[in-house]
């Protein structure tokens, strides 16, 4: 009897081990899948991608013509600007995808790797209504009555490609820190710590220097939450970040005020916060931020 009883419990041992080697592949697929989705595994083959992909966009870039009145200029005439977009597609899941800008005379502007809350956007990218390009690459389109944004987030060059940002700014695949902690990024600087509270994300963001940091500790939503936090872009001085994994952090103050019924919902800079501000979005924003 002795011996039946031992037998069962090895029996159920390996049975349960059995049972969870499936999970566990698929834990680890799972992970190994979300880490080639990140910024950070994709970005050295976008640059290999970059020249080619350089000539593509200016065999097939979209034209987008508007007229504006700068605020300094009242009364003056409407101003013609003429620019260019394109885009390539994104791997299912992914956040991130090459896309470019041209100026008026049909050359580059911006060569880069792009943002979009959704690798869907990208496949409409190409064939939506231009709504907007700006001269630092930023794009956005209309589906619907809605807009859809793609953020540049980090500058490309190659021999052929030439920088947006020549001086000083984050090029390529190099590592936004610098070995102070410090965060480069394409218009202003910083440094991030997080640390959570038991029901949100706090960040402390300390901008200013060596001889005048200011710091202040706010509440962020994580909108769209990845398994990879590392910060590789913001923007409106740290009002909103992306990481590698494809988070969008806002400032959770701001968010409240730009998505509330009677918010901003047109300024060019918080367009990519009102992706956020979607119902659908909600389900997002409320899970839990993973580690």
């Amino acid at each position: 009897m002795q011996w039946v009883k031992q037998c069962t419990l090895i029996l159920g041992v390996l049975t349960t081990f059995a049972l969870l080697i499936p999970a566990l592949t698929w834990a680890a697929h799972t992970n190994e899948s979300a880490n080639q989705l990140s910024f950070t595994s994709q970005c050295p083959l976008f640059l290999k991608q970059a020249d080619d992909f350089a000539h593509e966009c200016l065999a097939n870039a979209r034209k987008q013509t508007r007229y504006w009145h700068p605020d300094f200029m009242i009364g003056s005439p409407a101003i013609k600007e003429t620019a260019s977009a394109y885009f390539g597609k994104a791997l299912p899941g992914s956040h991130f995808a090459l896309g470019c800008t041209l100026a008026s005379d049909h050359t580059l502007n911006v060569v880069g790797i792009y943002y979009s809350t959704n690798s869907n956007n990208f496949k409409i990218a190409n064939t939506a209504p231009l709504n907007f390009i700006d001269f630092n690459g930023n794009v956005r389109v209309s589906v619907d009555g809605k807009v859809t944004n793609f953020v540049m987030l980090r500058q490309l060059g190659t021999d052929f490609i030439p920088l947006h940002f020549p001086s000083g700014a984050i090029k390529n695949c190099e590592d936004p820190r610098l070995p102070d902690g410090e965060l480069r990024g394409q218009y202003s600087t910083g440094w991030v710590t997080e640390s959570e509270s038991h029901d949100q994300l706090m960040l402390k963001i300390c901008q200013g220097s060596p001889g005048g940091i200011n710091c202040h500790t706010a509440p962020y939503i994580d909108a769209f939450p990845s398994a990879d936090h590392r910060i590789i872009f913001q923007g409106l001085a740290f009002k909103w970040i992306v990481t590698s994994g494809g988070d969008l952090l806002i400032n959770k103050d701001y968010y409240t005020r730009i998505c509330s019924p009677n918010g901003n919902r047109h300024a060019d800079n918080t367009d990519i916060i009102h992706e956020a501000c979607d119902p659908m979005a909600q389900i997002e924003i409320t899970r839990p931020r993973t580690h």
